[in-house]
């Protein structure tokens, strides 16, 4: 007997059936009124739990424990306590991992199932791990994937905060999964052995150790997790798998969905409302039903006593957001303990004593509790905050992290998009407010992102508010004005006029602050590497950037000076020339195409260069300087200059950078010249001066830029390449070039392309045609050729016969086997009975004739047939 029919037998309950209970549940008053389960399929539910089945299921809804209880005649504490036993000692449950995500879907069965879509193939294969680093934000599926490698004992599964934390967890003889999730640990830790997955929000410091695998967007795998989930979810909810799909895919192309998590919740909130509810409502108005139904689930089964909570909850919840962002010194995705989350409860909350706490307690009593008894609950009463966070995570709105006792905001959708409205009412607002999220190393990012936006957008009220901001001994205050003084230096990149004298006022408040170090300049307010690494307006380099871009426009006789930071009227430009190189390493990090403050870092640099080339007021010349003394800041308008001008020249494009061609490249396309003109002018300088193709070449194959390279490659200048023998030929991308291309390719050298399947499986029919009548192939190429295109060889013999060419004959043995038949049709009806045929050509053909013969090929018996009507 199950522990379910023994709570039936000890209650004395008149139900003498599962079948008898399911009806009785069904037609319960508070039965869940959006379930759709029928009294048929409950009882058969009920029996499963009853051996201990699907207890998930059952310690997910305490309404329907309560329902049961009532049913039963039990106390809803002794089955909720039952069902937990029985949960706790199932090897169901110590094997199947419930998806919180997705509330009621069916639990993974860890060693049985796959992983759901989203997780990257490499991180499921252990067995050809070398060191591989998976740059997996929050939310990727970290946890999921290392709960699932553990179950099925291909991987030893660890997780902490930085790798020092976790290291001595690892084996010596098994694969080993590490997840990280602190952005502020080591990253250059020496990996302790090949078989290691780390699993973690960033990338490691030294990426040649380590092979690299990233996390694919949610564009990717939409579909496919929308249908994964519908086979999980049960058919009473509300899900409906092609309205799913068609909101999850515009949400991500809209920039609400950033992973695994929180597609897995949305499609969870899906099933719960419907989708066609979540479209109506928007994420936020989503989220405040989301939230106010979580309380009013655990008030209506007596989980929760505070009655203000109910209607309170978000704005808890919003306050919470905001805290992460101003007073954590962790990031909003990381997990924290309670004594953390303790210290981000909102002020209001922080008392010992709540009222309504109380009020509820006083309620319940059936008579007025004298002074003794109110005592004694008063002192048994736990500090307000810890009751808060104790709701929360009865709630599910607080979630412990896999394996440890630390806490995150959950939902992830949900706790995403509390905090980007925090952050957006943060940025909103006054420098009093956004100052203090850009102290947090890991708020300050998108904060200064979201201010930098504002002022490009044209709102230059933040910059007055930072002007308010005076007191230099104040961190806060000082943040406010170098965020206010990055933000008004790229915005004058981008095009927006400043007034003078909010530009002057910002300049020689910052001016006053700044650090002299032997690198150059520096801000007060600074940022660990990691930081800048993960958001480049926090760099250096972007702030001496603002600088040369703010003291461009100044009168020579207003603001302080600075050699470095204000050049443009000094004759020495030392200094200036050190800040350009900070500037060029985090520029050059940066997609110049969507991003027009990087552009105008290069237009900068090539003023500045015009400044300096400028000749001196004594009317003396300058020494003209020589081509290497280009700043990689400058080569991209130089270069598009002397193409404009015809006067462009190899020597000052061979060493050219990848980040630099980039730019070239963005740059080109956004002032509306053609990109495949700048990389024919490229080929027309190297063929002036050829000279090999490196891997290091901006011409090589092996680049970045090869697509746009290779399909803009005039014929003349591959006839050079192949004619010298300048390239691996075999890395040649010869499906991008175009006919004309090809016929360069092809008049360069009879063996241009001998010996090269990649050159003969991407020719075009008519080159094909071509190549077989003016090259050299080999018997393979000849193969891959009937292979591709038969007709074409079978044309090519038949030319080859007209000129009495041997390449007839070895196109013909090259033909395949199962092609004999069709041959030998064609060449009856050409050679029988001709009387221009050489001997040669009959020779060449009975030879082919008996070889298939010999070879009993496929149509051997036509080829006989045919020989004797040749003769001898």
């Amino acid at each position: 007997m199950g522990w379910l029919r023994d709570s039936m037998r000890q209650a004395g309950s008149p139900h003498r059936s599962f079948g008898g209970v399911a009806r009785a549940a069904v037609a319960h008053p508070s039965w869940p009124k959006d379930s759709k389960a029928q009294p048929r399929s409950l009882a058969s539910l009920l029996s499963k739990l009853d051996r201990g089945m699907e207890m998930q299921w059952l310690a997910d809804r305490p309404v329907v424990q309560h329902v049961l209880a009532e049913v039963l005649g039990a106390p809803r504490s002794k089955i909720a306590a039952l069902a937990g036993a029985v949960l706790d000692q199932s090897e169901d449950f110590r094997r199947r991992l419930r998806l919180d995500d997705l509330q009621y879907a069916s639990p993974l069965d860890l060693p049985e199932e796959p992983l759901p879509p989203g997780i990257p193939h490499e991180i499921q294969q252990p067995g050809a791990w070398r060191r591989l680093w998976w740059l997996a934000p929050s939310g990727s599926g970290r946890s999921l994937a290392g709960a699932w490698l553990a179950a099925r004992k291909l991987a030893t599964f660890a997780a902490g905060p930085d790798f020092a934390s976790v290291e001595y967890e690892l084996p010596v003889d098994r694969p080993a999964f590490v997840e990280l999730w602190s952005q502020d640990g080591d990253r250059s830790f020496v990996p302790p052995m090949e078989a290691l997955c780390i699993a973690a929000p960033f990338p490691p410091r030294d990426k040649e150790e380590w092979t690299l695998v990233e996390t694919p967007p949610v564009s990717e795998f939409a579909g496919a997790l929308v249908r994964w989930a519908a086979l999980r979810l049960p058919r009473d909810g509300h899900f409906v798998p092609a309205l799913a799909e068609e909101w999850l895919e515009a949400a991500a192309a809209r920039g609400e969905v950033d992973g695994l998590g929180t597609a897995l919740g949305l499609l969870g909130v899906m099933d719960q409302y419907g989708t066609p509810e979540l479209q109506r409502r928007g994420l936020a108005k989503m989220g405040e039903r989301y939230v106010a139904d979580r309380f009013a689930e655990l008030r209506r089964t007596g989980t929760l006593d505070a009655a203000w909570l109910t209607e309170g909850s978000m704005g808890v919840l919003e306050t919470l957001a905001k805290h992460l962002l101003t007073a954590s010194k962790t990031a909003w995705e990381e997990p924290r303990s309670i004594d953390e989350w303790l210290a981000l409860v909102p002020p209001d909350h922080q008392g010992s004593l709540d009222a309504e706490w109380v009020r509820a307690s006083l309620v319940r009593s059936k008579e007025p509790p004298t002074v003794k008894e109110l005592e004694r609950a008063l002192e048994g009463l736990p500090p307000a905050p810890s009751r808060i966070l104790r709701a929360f995570e009865q709630a599910g709105l607080l979630r412990a992290k896999h394996g440890t006792e630390l806490l995150a905001l959950a939902p992830r959708w949900l706790a995403r998009h509390l905090v980007d409205t925090a952050r957006t009412k943060l940025t909103d607002g006054v420098a009093g407010e956004w100052s203090e999220a850009l102290l947090a190393p890991h708020a300050a990012g998108p904060t200064a992102k979201a201010l930098v936006s504002r002022v490009i957008g044209g709102d230059l009220s933040l910059l007055e508010d930072a002007l308010e901001q005076t007191d230099a001994r104040d961190p806060a205050s000082v943040a406010a004005i170098e965020a206010a003084f990055r933000a008004a230096g790229l915005a004058t990149l981008c095009g927006v006029e400043v007034p003078e004298d909010i530009a002057l006022a910002l300049w020689d408040h910052q001016m006053s602050l700044v650090v002299e170090l032997d690198d150059g300049p520096h801000p007060r307010i600074g940022y660990s590497r990691a930081v800048a690494d993960s958001e480049a307006l926090l760099d250096v380099g972007v702030f001496r950037l603002a600088a040369l871009a703010l003291s461009e426009a100044f009168p020579r006789q207003r603001g302080l000076q600075h050699a470095a930071l204000r050049p443009w009227t000094e004759p020495d430009q030392t200094g200036a020339r050190a800040a350009l190189d900070s500037i060029w390493a985090v520029v050059r990090r940066v997609d110049p195409q969507s991003t027009a403050w990087a552009r105008g870092a290069y237009a900068l640099a090539t003023r500045l260069r015009s400044v300096a080339d400028a000749a001196p007021a004594d009317g003396r010349r300058r020494p003209a300087r020589a081509a290497s003394a280009t700043h990689p800041l400058e080569w991209p308008l130089e270069v598009l200059d002397a193409i404009a001008g015809g006067h462009v020249e190899w020597r000052n494009l061979a060493h050219a950078s990848t980040d630099a061609m980039t730019a070239l490249f963005a740059i080109a396309a956004h002032d509306g010249i053609d990109p495949r003109t700048v990389a024919a002018a490229f080929w027309a300088a190297w063929a002036r001066e050829p000279e090999p193709l490196h891997d290091d070449s901006p011409l090589s194959p092996s680049g970045p830029h090869w697509r746009r390279i290779y399909s803009s490659a005039p014929p003349a200048a591959l006839e050079v390449l192949f004619a010298r023998g300048m390239i691996s030929r075999e890395k040649v991308p010869y499906a991008l070039l175009d006919e004309a291309a090809w016929r360069g390719v092809i008049a360069s050298r009879a063996d241009a392309v001998s010996g090269v399947p990649a050159a003969w499986s991407a020719m075009p029919p008519a080159i094909l045609r071509e190549a077989l009548r003016a090259t050299t192939p080999t018997a393979d190429d000849l193969r891959g050729a009937w292979e591709r295109s038969p007709d074409v060889v079978m044309g090519a013999v038949d030319d080859a016969l007209d000129r009495d060419d041997p390449l007839a004959a070895n196109l013909l043995a090259a033909a395949p086997s199962e092609r004999t038949a069709e041959i030998v049709r064609r060449l009856s009806g050409r050679l029988l009975g001709a009387t221009w045929l050489r001997r040669t050509q009959t020779t060449e053909t009975r030879r082919w004739l008996v070889e298939r013969i010999a070879q009993r090929s496929d149509g051997w018996r036509e080829a006989f047939a045919f020989l004797a009507e040749l003769g001898g």
